[in-house]
C-alpha cells in the first residue's frame, strides 16, 4: 500500500520516486490510501508516465479532491476522497498522547515554508492581540524569524502546543489537520510553492475557505470564531467512510 502525503509528487530535483508507485511489488495487489500528488501543474508527459504507473493499482483512495481529478483525468479508477490518516483519530484521541498541557494565552505559529510575508504577519498578528508568539520548527534556523522558538518539538509538545494555543497560524497542511482536530480558532495562509491545493482541499470539505488569510493588513480574524459543531460532524462521517474503504483496501490482496 502507496500512503499517504506527498508521495506522488515531484522530489526535490523535480522527479518523482517509482518506489511510492510500487514498481518493486511483483504477483500481488498494489493499493493506496489518503496518497497525494501535491499539486496539480503535471504536463502531459509527466500525467501518461503516472497513468502508466497507476493503471497497475488495484484500489486507489486520494487525500485531495483535486487528486480525483486527476485520476479522473487519467482514466484511473479511484475509490474516492479520504481523510488523512492523522484525521481517523479525534482529537480527544490524539490528546492521550500529551503528557502535559502548555499554559497561558499565546499565539501559536507552524510554519513549514520560507514565506517572509507569513513570518511578518504572525509578529504583527501577535502584537494585535497582545499575547506571545511561540513559534515550532523542525528546522533550526527559523530562531530568526521571531517569536519564543520551539525546536523539533516531540508528537506530545507537538500536539501540546497545538491543542492550548489561543490562536494558530500555518501553512501546514498538517497543521491545519491538527488545528481541525482540536477545534481551534486558526488561520491558513497557502503556501508559497504551488502545493496549496492540500491545504484548499480540506478545507473546503469542511467548509472553512473563509479561514484562507489573503489580505496581510486584514487580523480581524482574530474576532471570527470558527463554530466547530457541523465541522465535527463532517469529520464524523467522512471518518466513517474513510475507515471503511481503508477496510476494503486491506482487504484486497
Amino acid at each position: 500500500m502507496t500512503g499517504s502525503d506527498q508521495v506522488w509528487g515531484p522530489t526535490l530535483n523535480g522527479q518523482y520516486d517509482e518506489a511510492y508507485f510500487l514498481s518493486f511489488v511483483t504477483g500481488k495487489p498494489r493499493t493506496a490510501y489518503a496518497a497525494s500528488f501535491g499539486r496539480t501543474d503535471f504536463t502531459p508527459q509527466i500525467l501518461a508516465e503516472y497513468k502508466k504507473l497507476l493503471s497497475t493499482y488495484s484500489g486507489i483512495a486520494v487525500r485531495e479532491n483535486s487528486a480525483v481529478d486527476l485520476l479522473t483525468q487519467m482514466g484511473i479508477p479511484c475509490a474516492g476522497q479520504v481523510l488523512d490518516p492523522t484525521l481517523l483519530l479525534t482529537g480527544e484521541e490524539w490528546s492521550k498522547r500529551i503528557k502535559r498541557n502548555i499554559e497561558g494565552k499565546y499565539v501559536l505559529v507552524y510554519q513549514l515554508h520560507n514565506n517572509p510575508v507569513l513570518t511578518d504577519y504572525a509578529l504583527r498578528f501577535a502584537r494585535h492581540t497582545g499575547l506571545p508568539l511561540y513559534r515550532i520548527s523542525p528546522t533550526f534556523h527559523q530562531i530568526r524569524r521571531g517569536g519564543k522558538f520551539v525546536y523539533l518539538p516531540d508528537l506530545d509538545e507537538f500536539l501540546s502546543y497545538i491543542k492550548n494555543c489561543t490562536y494558530f497560524l500555518t501553512d501546514s497542511f498538517h497543521g491545519t489537520a491538527f488545528a481541525l482536530n482540536f477545534n481551534k480558532q486558526f488561520i491558513e495562509i497557502l503556501p508559497n510553492n504551488k502545493t496549496g491545493s492540500r491545504n484548499q482541499s480540506i478545507l473546503q470539505l469542511t467548509g472553512l475557505t473563509d479561514r484562507i488569510l489573503t489580505d496581510f493588513s486584514d487580523f480581524s480574524m482574530a474576532d471570527k470564531v470558527i463554530e466547530y459543531t457541523l465541522v465535527n460532524n463532517i469529520l464524523a462521517k467522512e471518518r466513517q467512510k474513510s475507515i471503511a474503504i481503508l477496510k476494503s483496501l486491506l482487504s484486497n490482496r
